[in-house]
């Protein structure tokens, strides 16, 4: 029975990382495209993603060169945190 929990569990949350990982290239994608948030699906985007990327995003601007930096980093972070985790999840 405890199997299948941590079977339910484990796929749940890699149905979580993967969601937001394509969530956050749609954004990437969207933000060359049509970098205003006047469309509501820009809107839930860009909601969604700044659920996930502002602590790193805090984080990050601790450091001088992350805040002098011309790119935004924290979304770079961020995914790079979300790939370890859903290979972190998949090696359980």
């Amino acid at each position: 029975m405890l199997d299948i929990v941590w079977f339910v569990v484990k796929t749940l949350l890699s149905l979580c990382i993967n969601s937001l990982l394509i969530i956050m290239f749609v954004k990437a994608v969207m933000s060359w495209i049509a970098p205003t948030l006047d469309h509501p699906i820009m809107s839930f985007v860009s909601g969604v993603t700044e659920l996930v990327v502002y602590p790193v995003r805090m984080l990050l601007m601790r450091f001088d060169f992350v805040r002098t930096f011309p790119l935004d980093l924290s979304f770079l972070a961020t995914s790079i945190i979300l790939v370890l985790l859903r290979t972190l999840l998949s090696s359980l």
